[in-house]
C-alpha cells in the first residue's frame, strides 16, 4: 500500500508546514541507529514521505524490530502520529502513514498501548470521523483502529469518541462519493473495528 504510483497514497495535496521531524526506528542490539533513521519534513512532498516510509518498513519487517517490543517501536509510533496530525486528513500521504502504523501494531506487542499513551486515539478517531469524503483515509483509519481496539480501555475510548455512530451512519449511506467497491470495503473495515471492540469488551 506504499506504492508511489497507485493505491490510496497516490493522489492529493502537499502537506502542512512544520519543523523537521526525524522518523526514527530503534532496532535492538545496534549501537548506532543510523540505518533505521529517516529524515522527513512534515511539509515534505507526498513522494518523499512515501520513500521515507518504505525505508522504515524495511526495518519494521525485521525480527529484531518485533523483538524490541513497544519500547523499541515507541519513537516510530510517535513520529507517525506527529506526521498524521501535521498533514491532516486531506493529505495523500496520510493513508500510507496509517498503513505503516497498522503494520507496526500487527508486529509489535504492546504497540496499541503506545498509541494510547501518546494521545493517538483522539487523533485517529477524529481523522476517521471527519473524512467521510475520503474513502482511502477512512479505510486505512478503520483498519488501524481495529488493531488499536484490542484492549478494553482502547475500545471504550473509541466508543466514547463516537466511532460506533460513525460506522452506523456509514452503513446507512448510499455510497455517496465512493464506488460500490469502496463502499463494501469501508463497511467491512468498519464492522471489523466494531467486532474488535466487542471482543475486547468481553475479555
Amino acid at each position: 500500500m506504499l506504492g508511489g504510483g497507485s493505491g490510496r497514497a497516490s493522489s492529493g495535496v502537499s502537506g502542512l508546514g512544520g519543523p523537521v521531524l526525524t522518523v526514527r526506528v530503534v532496532v535492538p542490539g545496534r549501537k548506532s541507529d543510523n540505518d533505521g533513521s529517516v529524515m522527513c519534513d512534515t511539509d515534505a512532498s507526498v513522494d518523499d514521505v512515501i520513500k521515507a516510509l518504505r525505508k522504515s518498513m524495511t526495518v519494521i519487517k525485521t525480527v529484531k524490530f518485533a523483538l524490541g517490543g513497544a519500547k523499541g517501536a515507541s519513537p516510530l509510533i510517535k513520529s507517525l502520529l506527529v506526521l498524521i496530525k501535521a498533514r491532516g486528513g486531506e493529505d495523500a500521504a496520510v493513508p500510507a502513514l496509517l498503513d505503516t502504523l497498522s503494520h507496526t501494531l500487527r508486529v509489535v506487542k504492546g504497540a496499541a498501548l503506545v498509541v494510547r499513551l501518546e494521545n493517538g486515539l483522539p487523533l485517529l478517531c477524529g481523522l476517521v470521523a471527519s473524512t467521510r469524503d475520503r474513502a482511502d483515509v477512512q479505510a486505512a483509519g478503520f483498519e488501524c483502529l481495529a488493531l488499536v481496539a484490542s484492549s478494553p480501555h482502547n475500545a471504550i475510548s473509541i466508543a466514547k469518541a463516537g466511532l460506533v455512530q460513525t460506522v452506523i451512519r456509514m452503513l446507512g449511506d448510499k455510497g455517496v462519493g465512493v464506488s460500490t467497491g469502496e463502499s463494501l470495503e469501508l463497511a467491512a473495515l468498519g464492522l471489523e473495528m466494531l467486532v474488535a471492540m466487542t471482543k475486547a469488551s468481553d475479555s
